[in-house]
């Protein structure tokens, strides 16, 4: 990380920003910044600590100001919230636009991005008027607009570019497909396939790619402070480097790691005023690669997932990206989730077709390149991922006498177990709260 005069300018206004917040008002050392050495000496900002200090411990700038809220729901209890001025607003839309996805007046977008209080689908819907493209804004998991709809809209409206996260992306094409469409031939109007909202692995994006035969644009942000980064033309994504600073970090937090290195992801502000962050440990994984793009941009930065979501061997990491590419060498079509095993890994593959196969030399290549133990188990379809959901129709769930029930199932059975029924994965997935189901 370099701190050049411009930078150190626009970090020391952020500080003197920063110190307007209740949080930050005692944190902050109220001094200028002149090396970066002093800069690693000021304190990370974590999730937990915007959890704890919301709704308005971060806030810098009168009521008036604030134009929108966000937020998004922590397991561990609260929200972390953010705010945004109108000019900020814009700002984000504007930093999309940077990108490669190119929206334009002929565009139909079809914003499949959850709208309720995340940030992802607000940005999206506005960058891609700003550019004057038609958006048609479904929003997703609701009854409104199912998975069924969303494939009939598409191809009734032409869409042009599907606006979504990349399991999303998925499950529409499975969609698709159960309804008997040809998907590279009866959705000619689509262009691309516009991601956000969750690490896209390059196994992911070839999956994807291959099922709908268009490219993929993928960007990252933060609810706390919208786009951080963005993919240009050329499929690389680079950070947006005059609005944030960036440190990849060891596990201990103490110094950058080697560029190429992967790390932990801390970002503060430069341009934000609503409610600036200073190094924010957005609990990302992320390494930098320092080499010139076509675009001209000279940094790239790929996200690699969270670490949670790695698993932990023997105290080796495979993290998502490690993941998937393992996976990809295993007869998979659709889903499949990773656990620690017998000091291991064992992946649950949901089984597509009966001639599905996982031999000895698949184990022993895994094994060999990966030096791990590797256990493969295959499921039923539908087990890792509900899909009944996929073909629902709009208005299927009902509601009567304090009870849930549907009117029918046309993927599923009506008749459904009591160890389906209560399968934390199904109750999640489909989000709804049965309250008196008759099995």
């Amino acid at each position: 990380m370099f701190l050049n005069e411009n930078v150190l300018k626009k970090l020391n206004e952020t500080l003197t920003q920063s110190r307007k917040s209740h949080f930050n008002k005692n944190r902050i050392p109220d001094r200028k910044i002149v090396s970066i050495e002093e800069f690693k000496r000021l304190p990370f900002t974590t999730k937990d600590d915007i959890i704890n200090n919301s709704p308005n411990g971060f806030v810098c700038v009168p009521k008036k100001e604030l134009y929108q809220y966000h937020d998004t729901f922590s397991f561990s209890g609260g929200s972390s919230v953010s705010w945004f001025t109108k000019s900020e607003l814009i700002e984000c839309a504007k930093k999309i636009n940077s990108g490669g996805i190119g929206f334009n007046e002929d565009d139909r977008v079809l914003v499949r991005f959850p709208y309720a209080l995340s940030t992802t689908a607000h940005f999206t819907h506005i960058a891609a008027q700003m550019k004057n493209a038609c958006v048609i804004p479904t929003s997703s998991k609701n009854n409104i607009t199912p998975f069924t709809r969303i494939v009939y809209m598409m191809k009734k409206l032409d869409v042009t570019v599907l606006a979504t996260m990349p399991i999303q992306a998925l499950l529409i094409a499975e969609t698709a497909q159960m309804m008997g469409y040809n998907i590279k031939s009866d959705f000619t109007a689509l262009r691309a396939i516009y991601t956000a909202g969750e690490a896209l692995t390059p196994t992911m994006r070839k999956s994807i790619e291959r099922m709908w035969g268009v490219p993929i644009y993928d960007y990252f942000s933060t609810t706390e402070v919208g786009p951080v980064m963005i993919e240009c033309e050329h499929r690389n994504t680079h950070p947006l480097d005059e609005n944030f600073l960036f440190e990849v970090l060891d596990e201990n937090l103490d110094k950058e790691v080697e560029a190429g290195k992967t790390g932990a992801l801390a970002i503060t502000t430069l341009n934000k005023k609503a409610t600036p962050l200073i190094r924010y440990l957005t609990g990302d994984r992320a390494r930098i690669l320092y080499k010139e793009c076509a675009c001209g941009r000279k940094i790239s930065m790929e996200i690699e997932g969270r670490k949670r979501d790695s698993v932990i061997v023997e105290d080796r990491e495979f993290d998502v990206w490690i993941l998937e590419e393992m996976v990809s060498y295993l007869p998979v079509n659709g889903m499949w989730l990773s656990i620690p095993y017998r000091n291991g890994i064992k992946f649950l593959i949901e089984k597509h077709a009966d001639d599905d196969e996982v031999t000895e030399e698949m184990i022993k290549w895994l094994e060999e390149n990966y030096r791990v133990p590797v256990f493969v188990d295959f499921v039923e379809k539908g087990s890792l991922h509900s899909r009944y959901e996929l073909l629902k129709k709009e208005n299927e769930f009902k509601y009567k006498d304090n009870e849930f029930y549907m009117e029918y199932m046309p993927y599923y059975s009506k008749s459904i177990s009591c160890a389906e029924l209560f399968n934390k994965k199904i109750l999640y997935r489909t989000n709804i709260l049965f309250q008196k189901w008759k099995v």
